[in-house]
């Protein structure tokens, strides 16, 4: 994700700040008034982290430009463009006619 930041331009002190955020998150949980002891969050994010959104659209966009670019993944052709894939949100879809020999 570091160098996806630096490719789009993101400044040096963003991405510091950024993976201060990220790198070891501790959350507690308060339970009927009591709080938890602090825990590490190992794989996913924050509930309601309004940064993950706006992060994950620059890392998706460099995986695409790689489907796009990559000529040995051969989509879907309708009207003369060939479709190799649809994203929406955090949804991908693949349309892909030869996985075997395009993603080994």
């Amino acid at each position: 994700m570091r160098r996806v930041l630096q490719a789009f331009g993101f400044l040096p002190e963003f991405i510091v700040a950024i993976f201060s955020l990220y790198s070891a998150p501790t959350p507690r949980m308060l339970v009927n008034g009591t709080q938890s002891d602090p825990f590490l969050i190992k794989n996913g994010t924050r509930q309601g982290c309004r940064l993950s959104p706006t992060l994950f659209i620059p890392v998706l966009e460099t995986l695409l430009l790689k489907f796009r670019q990559d000529p040995l993944i051969k989509g879907i052709t309708l009207g003369g463009y060939m479709n190799k894939m649809a994203a929406f949100a955090d949804d991908l879809l693949l349309m892909i006619t030869n996985p075997s020999d395009a993603l080994p």
